[in-house]
């Protein structure tokens, strides 16, 4: 159950992570309308990102991590090469349509992740592939967003809480979770006590240009209470700089397989 948990805070974080998709003056419907649009023309992208959590959970002393992850994303086809510190070790991975390969923290030694992984990813990530998807999905939000015009970008913020929120949370992580791997009792037991969300969009392109999020979770089961408590700040940058991501050779050719985990 607790690995549960964990996925859904980090799904529910990347999910808002990718959607964070002149001098006249424009309205709110008008940016966010640009914005999916733009998304459109969006086939790669680098994402740099900063993630401090803080866990609660009975029986377990309070635990506080922070993870900073450096990665190029390209859509189509779908790839990812990114480097991720994580409580002082290092971790790089790649991920193309042919293959996952992850780096064994605090050696040289590559790994290469069996198909039942590789699926679960895939069903992930292709729901996740065109920022723009997932800013449609916030549509029915957007009365309740606040726009700031700055000299060089657009700023969308909401601040909102359980009553609000809690449907497009439910339904990203339906989407965007391995099958099976929240039921409706879990679903249930996830209260938002705060959600404050800032994305920053360019005035030029409308490319997504910073996100900034702050997140309060209560998971309440068989009458215990966890609390997870989540930042993020990301930026995004080099908008269609790259075409593709290939694993180098030498990964590949080292590389051992994973044990297979359960299907």
């Amino acid at each position: 159950m607790k690995r549960v948990i964990t996925m859904a805070v980090t799904a529910i974080a990347l999910i808002l992570a990718l959607a964070g998709c002149s001098g006249e003056e424009k309205s709110l419907q008008d940016i966010y309308n640009n914005a999916i649009e733009a998304s459109n023309d969006l086939n790669s992208y680098q994402m740099d990102m900063n993630m401090d959590m803080d866990m609660s959970m009975p029986g377990i002393p309070a635990q506080k991590t922070t993870i900073t992850t450096k990665g190029k994303v390209v859509i189509d086809p779908m790839a990812l090469h990114q480097t991720m510190e994580i409580m002082g070790q290092s971790v790089e991975m790649y991920y193309t349509e042919n293959g996952m390969y992850m780096q064994q923290p605090g050696t040289d030694q590559w790994l290469k992740a069996p198909k039942n992984m590789m699926d679960q990813l895939t069903q992930m990530s292709q729901a996740q592939q065109k920022p723009g998807e997932q800013l449609k999905q916030l549509k029915k939000y957007v009365e309740d967003f606040n726009l700031e015009e700055k000299e060089n970008s657009y700023v969308l913020s909401v601040s909102s809480s359980e009553d609000k929120m809690k449907g497009f949370v439910k339904e990203m992580l339906q989407q965007n979770l391995p099958n099976n791997a929240l039921n409706e009792d879990v679903l249930k037991s996830i209260s938002i006590k705060k959600l404050d969300y800032k994305f920053t969009v360019n005035k030029d392109n409308y490319y997504p240009k910073a996100l900034d999020l702050s997140m309060d979770l209560e998971i309440e089961q068989n009458g215990e209470k966890s609390i997870i408590k989540e930042k993020i700040h990301a930026t995004y940058s080099k908008y269609n700089e790259f075409e593709e991501i290939t694993v180098p050779e030498e990964v590949k050719k080292n590389a051992q397989e994973m044990p297979m985990g359960p299907s």
